[in-house]
């Protein structure tokens, strides 16, 4: 998803979204990735671009890196996600973050970078990250299950026009809080999402893997290391299977965050 690419929501027939509708799809899908790509459907419907969900420990400090963390989309980019996972103290001390932790309650932030200490060198360095990807807006619905030891997390963010977002939000932002929560109800009711290991990679996926992370290509990173195109290529698809990755560039990053590639 590329920067910009938020359609004009102004101009749409928007469909509404119904928590229970979430809740059915949820518990009628055969795996949390079919149930997630039917709603991020709905979402995507009600003019929520740019969604993505994930589920992590409720014990990790800093979820984006940790291995006991799954995703599904991507959060932003690929390129923030490696970044985050590369900064988990910046990841403790984010505002969004803390607010999550603390309280179920809906997190919503759009326009103006969120008010730090002056002393909070992390939180600083989070607005930083935000203005650099383009994020003008965000807005998180999470839900905590200590039964699960799990936190769940629906997120929505906007490249494009604050004003208009925060707009949105405020008049649709209730159902997307209801939607996200009964959805993660009927995830949490389906399917354990937390109990999926990730199965061990080889040597070779390792190393396919880390130079296609690099931004090689198949025929580069083949004289790299003395291989044919096509066992490239086989390496990379098992990786990407044992992965749970549908591209190289979601192979690459769930890589990083399950700390098989160190960024």
């Amino acid at each position: 998803m590329a920067k910009g690419d938020n359609p004009d929501i102004s101009s749409q027939t928007l469909t509404p979204l119904e928590s229970l509708d979430a809740l059915e799809l949820a518990m009628a899908a055969t795996s949390i990735e079919q149930a997630w790509e039917e709603m991020q459907g709905r979402l995507a419907a009600a003019g929520f671009e740019n969604c993505a969900l994930a589920i992590a420990r409720r014990s990790a400090e800093a979820p984006i890196g940790h291995p006991d963390t799954r995703f599904w989309g991507t959060f932003v980019s690929d390129r923030f996600l490696i970044e985050m996972a590369a900064k988990p103290e910046v990841q403790r001390l984010s505002p969004p973050l803390q607010m999550l932790r603390r309280s179920a309650r809906p997190i919503a932030l759009f326009g103006d970078e969120v008010r730090v200490p002056e002393k909070d060198d992390n939180a600083r360095a989070y607005n930083s990250m935000m203005k650099a990807h383009g994020i003008v807006g965000r807005a998180i619905a999470s839900f905590h299950a200590p039964s699960a030891d799990c936190l769940m997390a629906v997120g929505w963010w906007d490249f494009d026009d604050a004003q208009r977002a925060q707009t949105h939000w405020e008049q649709a932002g209730g159902a997307f809080c209801l939607a996200a929560t009964y959805f993660c109800q009927g995830i949490l009711d389906a399917f354990n999402p937390l109990e999926r290991p990730v199965e061990k990679l080889s040597v070779r996926e390792k190393e396919c893997l880390l130079w296609a992370a690099l931004g090689r290509r198949t025929g580069e990173i083949a004289d790299l290391l003395g291989l044919a195109d096509t066992t490239v290529n086989e390496y990379l698809n098992r990786a990407m299977k044992k992965l749970g990755a549908k591209t190289r560039s979601e192979a690459c990053t769930r890589a990083v965050i399950c700390g098989i590639l160190k960024p």
